[in-house]
């Protein structure tokens, strides 16, 4: 969504200034080219801080605390632009109307006070949250009828006594991501080295989410205690440049894996999902990434997996 800048960004006292100066003999294109650069480096005009904090402090500080409001100035997202050549259309939704990234007005809008309601906001979040290599809300739209009661408020922004938390909870509130998914899984027989797994996306939307460079990877453990990859949920770009969508779908997902022979024991299997948010290969640790799950979720004897209808394999 293109939102307009404020319309008041030029200093008032400065113009006086200016042209009291004008007044005094002294060409006022030099002033200009003089303030040019200190006027270039500043932010482009924002009221969200100087407005919005007057009535709504707790909000705007919780606000200037995520991500959104610093979209356009992470270091994985000045990677992936520079990789998309800097296209401006990214833009749109990472930096509106502010060189930093998404403001209050992009989302409540300048000339009216609109207060977001849970029965609005994913049309307010679509508005980005469904572009191009970006399926959260697409997801959302195709939930499981037991996740039909789920928005996006409920999960991302928490109520508190001083108003309600705008920091967007994402991959790095731990609290989250301990309820995001379970994982379960049964090793057949000697003779057939597979896993089948239960893995329950209990969000109201695709794993890993969010843009190309994020992944959801399915590890496990080898005989030498190191995590080995089995498989990477995301977006996958082909070898003819095409993009597929291969995310964890909300809702229960069985899956079947054959265990590779290198060093492996099916014994007891130690499996792991790893949320990575940095791009490129496979990087546990070094701030690139989060757990959701690790340990052992061998099923009982007397659970059954559904190796026939509805599963998926791999």
């Amino acid at each position: 969504m293109k939102s307009s800048r404020p319309k008041c960004g030029i200093n008032p006292f400065a113009a006086v200034g200016i042209v009291t100066i004008n007044r005094m003999g002294i060409n006022p294109l030099l002033i200009m080219i003089f303030l040019a650069p200190i006027m270039s480096s500043a932010a482009p005009p924002d009221n969200d801080k100087s407005n919005c904090a007057q009535c709504h402090p707790f909000e705007v500080k919780t606000f200037h605390q995520s991500a959104m409001s610093r979209a356009a100035q992470t270091a994985n997202f000045k990677e992936q632009w520079q990789d998309a050549d800097n296209a401006i259309a990214c833009l749109d939704c990472h930096a509106p109307s502010s060189a930093h990234g998404v403001t209050c007005n992009d989302c409540h809008g300048e000339s009216i006070h609109l207060k977001v309601t849970a029965t609005m906001d994913t049309d307010v979040c679509a508005r980005c949250h469904d572009a191009p290599l970006e399926n959260t809300y697409r997801h959302y739209r195709s939930r499981p009828a037991a996740l039909a009661k789920a928005n996006c408020i409920d999960c991302h922004m928490r109520p508190s006594d001083l108003g309600i938390d705008h920091n967007f909870r994402g991959p790095d509130s731990p609290d989250l991501l301990s309820k995001a998914v379970t994982l379960r899984w049964l090793v057949q027989e000697a003779g057939d080295p597979s896993i089948y797994l239960i893995i329950k996306n209990r969000t109201a939307h695709a794993i890993p989410g969010g843009t190309s460079g994020r992944s959801l990877w399915l590890l496990i453990k080898n005989q030498s205690g190191e995590w080995q990859p089995m498989q990477r949920f995301g977006w996958l770009q082909t070898e003819r440049k095409y993009w597929i969508d291969y995310s964890l779908p909300p809702g229960v997902n069985r899956l079947r894996f054959q265990i590779p022979e290198e060093g492996l024991s099916i014994d007891q299997p130690k499996l792991a999902l790893w949320l990575q948010i940095a791009p490129g290969k496979l990087q546990i640790g070094n701030h690139s990434g989060y757990w959701l799950y690790r340990g052992d979720g061998i099923l009982k004897l007397s659970e059954q997996v559904d190796r026939q209808e509805g599963s998926q394999t791999q």
